[in-house]
């Protein structure tokens, strides 16, 4: 598959940065990422791997941004055919766009059974479940961890793209490819490949007014971005042994 990434971002040129970091770590030749920032708050930048497009206008909707995002990326990336979601402030392990490139050969959507947060002391991680259970101890339509999901490009466009809201705009579109299609390929059939960083979660900390809170933020332009790895050391931190259920 030539996968492509999509990021959209608004004043988070730190997390930015190390969320650049970990795509430029993927050991997938082919994915590619597109990051739109709508703050004007960078220098536009087009690589190889990797394209930043910084615009001084805000959009009316998270969900349009993203739109808008992928109709940018696809005139510079003609051959993609599949993208994934990739938040700026989660992070994404080495061998991400391998195994999403991988499940989307088998199914035209994916998401990982798995991912990884941190534990109460911080010194650690834990393997969590993205699903919550049903009594008879299967997955239900619960879906959660959203900053990893993956469609094909055809699929997408056939279902309308992402809705104009600030919202779930991801879960409109999975549930009815979830009614359409059943459920989506696991893109972490081996160990799990996503960090969710909870303590940046827009809608814990801020409700579902985030997107227009923050659009009262005063910008700061950012002359460079620095791109690498800051924050603790993700990479690198012990594994708790066992899988915990979904925290809610």
């Amino acid at each position: 598959m030539n996968l492509l990434a999509i990021c959209i971002t608004w004043n988070r040129p730190r997390l930015l940065g190390r969320s650049i970091h970990c795509f430029l770590r993927q050991t997938d030749p082919n994915a590619r990422l597109f990051v739109l920032d709508d703050a004007g708050q960078y220098r536009p930048q087009k690589h190889e791997r990797w394209t930043l497009a910084s615009v001084p206008t805000r959009y009316p909707s998270m969900g349009e941004k993203r739109n808008a995002l992928i109709d940018m990326a696809m005139k510079r990336y003609p051959k993609t055919d599949s993208f994934m979601l990739w938040d700026d402030d989660d992070v994404y392990f080495p061998h991400t766009a391998k195994c999403v490139s991988a499940a989307l050969e088998q199914k035209c959507w994916a998401q990982p059974r798995l991912a990884l947060e941190m534990t109460e002391g911080g010194k650690s991680l834990k393997r969590v479940e993205t699903h919550s259970r049903n009594p008879k101890e299967q997955f239900n339509k619960s879906l959660c961890y959203g900053g990893c999901w993956a469609w094909r490009m055809d699929t997408f466009i056939e279902l309308g793209r992402f809705p104009s809201t600030n919202y779930s705009e991801d879960l409109k579109v999975a549930f009815p490819c979830l009614e359409r299609f059943g459920p989506s390929a696991d893109s972490s059939p081996d160990e799990p490949w996503y960090y969710y960083n909870r303590l940046n979660n827009s809608i814990s900390k801020e409700g579902r007014g985030f997107y227009a809170l923050r659009g009262k933020q005063n910008i700061e332009p950012v002359e460079e971005l620095s791109i690498g790895w800051n924050g603790p050391d993700i990479f690198n931190m012990p594994i708790e042994p066992g899988i915990h259920p979904r925290p809610w």
